[in-house]
């Protein structure tokens, strides 16, 4: 095809809306397939990251309540040597019936 001016391209003879929106359609989802996996990417990791703290945060407050309960020294909790995760990992096994039974 031969145009004698720009105006003449982008009339397209009075084709020029439909090729110019149909153009448009399709850079638009050539765009959103490109940038698509970047966004989708960054939510599952931010979910995995919110999923991690949450599960620290459950860590965290499971072991003081073992350390509330034990009345244990964190010094002795946490020492080299210490028989105290022993003890932790017994009372993980037990269940919370027979740990509200010892405490009573």
């Amino acid at each position: 095809m031969y145009f004698d001016s720009w105006s003449g391209f982008l009339s397209m003879e009075g084709h020029g809306l439909y090729v110019w929106s149909a153009y448009a359609v399709a850079a638009v989802v050539i765009g959103y397939n490109l940038i698509a996996p970047f966004i989708t990417k960054r939510q599952v990791v931010a979910q995995v990251r919110r999923q991690e703290r949450l599960i620290k945060r459950k860590m965290v407050v499971n072991d003081f309540k073992v350390t509330a309960d034990s009345g244990e020294d964190l010094e002795q909790r946490f020492a080299p040597g210490s028989t105290q995760r022993k003890h932790r990992a017994e009372r993980q096994e037990e269940g919370p019936e027979s740990v509200e039974r010892s405490a009573q």
